[in-house]
């Protein structure tokens, strides 16, 4: 036995869960869909999304990250452009559509792991931001 087949068990035993999770972050997905109302990044026709966070635009990310913490939600910024780190500064091109995208999107988080009452949550700590989303 090769010490990659041990490390491959656990991970070809756990994709009988993929199906349900991935569904479950699509239910949740489209929930926020609904009752969120504000400007998210959206699939294109035909594709079907697998998130395991929900991106949204808001005003002052700052903001809405404090707010959030305060009800116990975290919210994160997962994503740097790369040509932002120093190994790829060499990189570096004008994308003032990207620099708008990447000053006000926020993670909302849309994981399986959450229930229903994390949703309700998530949802009422979004509606009750100031600032709204975007």
């Amino acid at each position: 036995v090769k010490l990659t087949d041990v490390i491959a068990c656990p991970h070809l035993a756990n994709l009988r869960s993929l199906p349900p999770a991935l569904a479950r972050c699509r239910e949740i997905a489209k929930r926020y869909d609904a009752e969120l109302g504000g400007s998210y990044a959206r699939p294109h026709p035909g594709e079907l999304p697998s998130p395991w966070f929900y991106t949204a635009y808001v005003s002052d990310v700052p903001g809405f990250i404090a707010h959030a913490a305060e009800h116990g939600v975290e919210v994160k910024r997962p994503h740097r452009r790369n040509d932002k780190y120093h190994f790829a500064r060499h990189a570096q091109a004008s994308l003032p559509n990207t620099d708008r995208a990447q000053a006000s999107y926020i993670a909302i988080p849309c994981g399986a792991w959450m229930s229903d009452s994390d949703v309700e949550r998530v949802i009422a700590m979004v509606r009750g931001y100031e600032g709204g989303l975007l």
